[in-house]
C-alpha cells in the first residue's frame, strides 16, 4: 500500500504500526514526534498504531533553542 511520508509517497507493507514503520527507516524516536492525517499520535499509540492506504505521515525533530 502507499502512504505519504514527510510530503514523498512511500510503499509500506499492508498493517504495519507506525513503531515498526519508524524503526525500519531509522528513524531515532527520542525527540521526535509524528502526524497522521495533520494529528499529533502520542508516543503510547504508537506501537498500536496501524498506518492505512493514503494516509499522509509527518515526522519531526524537535529542536531546543532560544
Amino acid at each position: 500500500m502507499q502512504i505519504i511520508y514527510n510530503h514523498e509517497p512511500i510503499e509500506v507493507p499492508e498493517g504495519q504500526t507506525l513503531k515498526l514503520f519508524l524503526e525500519a527507516r531509522g528513524v531515532a524516536t527520542y525527540g521526535c514526534a509524528a502526524a497522521c492525517d495533520e494529528e499529533i499520535i502520542p508516543k503510547t499509540m504508537w506501537e498500536s498504531f496501524t498506518l492505512k492506504e493514503g494516509m499522509k505521515l509527518d515526522v519531526f525533530s524537535l529542536v531546543a533553542g532560544g
